[in-house]
């Protein structure tokens, strides 16, 4: 049997938006800002709404993020999903600033025999500019640390952001304006279309409560600087090179995976990141740590609501 028409989207388009609509972000993250980024630069009104005091607060809020693309080793359609996904991200941080990504190569340490046979077929998939094979390492140049911190110089002040509250209810008018409400039932802005970026927080709201996300805690220890290499090197861990932290310089090393919402610090974790860093340290000192909660999807796949599949065109 022949599909017609299977160049069609599976949904019906909306009527596209204005450029004078005035669009409501919520969530403060790395997505959220980002988004807030491409609409202010394709011509929208925006407001970014974050329930904490600052943005960049929660599990954006580490000191560094390793750009690290996944790969695989055949032809899927998620080889190639994920190929143009880090192409983009990494134009994108670069188009930032120079202070907003660290480009640097990205080491991934082979552990056995096994590992090194998938590395070669990894390595035969991509182009040698995405990866190659070293030493039965994977190499991947031009990566990087994102510095998330530095992507706030990236918010103009003339941008609208409202701190501190949350937004548990929305509700559309009868000519589709969004209306947004608080905590306690104030209208707080009404918009023309909503995009949610509030990771797990999405299931406080009823449009999207049944999106069900694992909340998953991950922990990062600070050491103090034994390695002063400029490559980020990966294996069942990872280590950056010495990163700007509240504790000063550090090497930075994790993460932990925990299927757990608590927030308190814990020298088990500190532990697990030190025995799976890929790198000798002679005296590991603990300067401090780091722990938030990341909300993951079942399939693994980035997460950002767009309410309607609203087309921003």
């Amino acid at each position: 049997m022949i599909v017609q028409n299977m160049h069609k989207p599976w949904f019906n388009k909306p009527t596209p938006l204005n450029k004078n609509a005035h669009i409501a972000i919520i969530g403060g993250g790395i997505g959220g800002i980002s988004l807030l980024h491409h609409l202010n630069a394709a011509g929208y009104r925006t407001t970014l709404i974050e329930q904490k005091s600052k943005i960049l607060s929660a599990a954006s809020g580490n000191p560094a993020a390793l750009l690290e693309p996944f790969v695989s080793a055949s032809k899927t359609i998620e080889k190639s999903f994920y190929l143009q996904a880090y192409l983009y991200a990494r134009d994108f941080y670069k188009s930032l600033g120079p202070n907003v990504i660290n480009i640097c190569d990205l080491i991934k340490i082979s552990k056995n025999k096994t590992e090194v046979t998938r590395f070669e077929k990894i390595a035969e998939n991509y182009p040698k500019d995405i990866v190659y094979l070293k030493n039965n390492n994977l190499i991947f140049p031009d990566c990087g640390l994102v510095l998330p911190q530095e992507m706030k110089k990236s918010i103009k002040q003339t941008d609208s952001l409202i701190m501190d509250v949350e937004i548990n209810r929305l509700e559309q008018t009868e000519n589709g304006k969004w209306l947004l409400f608080g905590s306690n039932g104030n209208l707080i802005i009404n918009a023309d279309a909503v995009f949610l970026t509030n990771a797990y927080n999405i299931e406080n709201i009823s449009q999207t409560e049944h999106i069900k996300l694992d909340q998953v805690t991950g922990q990062i220890t600070y050491l103090e600087t034994e390695y002063s290499g400029d490559n980020i090197l990966c294996s069942d861990g990872y280590l950056t090179p010495p990163v700007k932290t509240d504790f000063g310089m550090a090497n930075i090393c994790g993460a932990t995976f925990e299927k757990n919402s608590t927030l308190e610090i814990t020298e088990d974790a500190h532990k697990e990141n030190i025995k799976n860093v890929p790198f000798n340290f002679n005296n590991p000192v603990i300067l401090g740590g780091r722990r938030a909660i990341r909300a993951m999807s079942k399939d693994h796949l980035p997460l950002l609501v767009r309410r309607l599949f609203m087309m921003l065109i």
